[in-house]
């Protein structure tokens, strides 16, 4: 009834019928309606890349993290700025705020750790986005790639390369995308990079990598200040099942998940002793 109703809410008494609504015979087919009358508004490769973002994250998105995600794919960029080169090159912010209040309440605004995020307000819109814009193992995994590199830091302060309108000089400009530190100045943990980098790192397969992450002094002790040493022995677990990784990189997970496990209890009174316990305990 409230997709209706948003479909209806602008209609004139003399507009006819939009044909795009007549399709709309079940709330799945109800929401593909509302998600081609995005792209006809907004831009098709906008859209997909926005919702397909929104509807793999674990914990929804920002206003920031979309636009900085966005304004590191070329090709929407390329789709946005048609006509001319901007200075800055970024997505400009009113284009997603617009897209926001289009969507209206179908998008939830949640606090992720405090932080307010968004994502689907209801399942069915996740499953009719899946089905859209992720519907290949190929798509899932570079949504779920363009989320572990963006929280993992990879484009801070880089360079990223693009050609000019008429596609014949290439050129560099520099996104200004958010840092990723695991904690900020004056000790605050990063909420946001926890609760997201390792798990697009798993669903992207990046394996090799996320060993690197775990095993490190930063990433644990950030872990045990938000209270999420449970979480990190999961990640150990899980890891340690896996047929991609090299029985070196066993080893150092079976090592430092000793490590984890034997101090859990000291570690969540003084996390900043994560280095001086892992010496002590070998």
């Amino acid at each position: 009834l409230k997709l209706c109703t948003t479909y209806g809410r602008n209609w004139r008494s003399y507009d006819p019928v939009d044909e795009k609504f007549k399709k709309g015979t079940n709330v799945l087919n109800l929401i593909r309606v509302l998600f081609e009358k995005l792209e006809d508004v907004h831009g098709y490769l906008f859209v997909r890349k926005v919702l397909a973002l929104i509807t793999v994250s674990k914990e929804g998105l920002t206003h920031e993290e979309i636009e900085d995600l966005v304004s590191l794919d070329e090709n929407v960029l390329t789709s946005i700025y048609e006509w001319w080169e901007p200075p800055v090159r970024r997505c400009p912010s009113m284009l997603w705020k617009r897209m926001l209040y289009d969507l209206g309440d179908f998008l939830a605004e949640r606090g992720s750790h405090g932080i307010p995020s968004y994502g689907w307000y209801h399942r069915q819109f996740w499953e009719a986005a899946e089905e859209k814009y992720l519907k290949s193992p190929v798509d899932r995994k570079l949504a779920h790639t363009s989320l572990a590199k963006y929280f993992n830091g990879d484009f801070y302060d880089q360079n990223l390369p693009y050609f000019d309108k008429m596609g014949l000089t290439k050129k560099e400009a520099n996104r200004y995308t958010a840092p990723q530190p695991y904690m900020y100045e004056g000790g605050s943990v990063n909420f946001r990079k926890m609760a997201e980098l390792s798990y697009h790192m798993l669903k992207s397969e990046q394996m090799e990598k996320l060993v690197d992450i775990l095993c490190s002094f930063e990433y644990i002790e950030a872990s045990f200040r938000i209270g999420a040493s449970t979480v990190l022995l999961d990640y150990y677990s899980t890891l340690l099942e896996s047929d991609t990784i090299s029985e070196q990189k066993k080893r150092r997970l079976k090592e430092y998940r000793s490590c984890v496990s034997r101090n859990t209890e000291f570690l969540s009174r003084h996390p900043h002793c994560v280095l001086q316990q892992s010496v002590n305990t070998g």
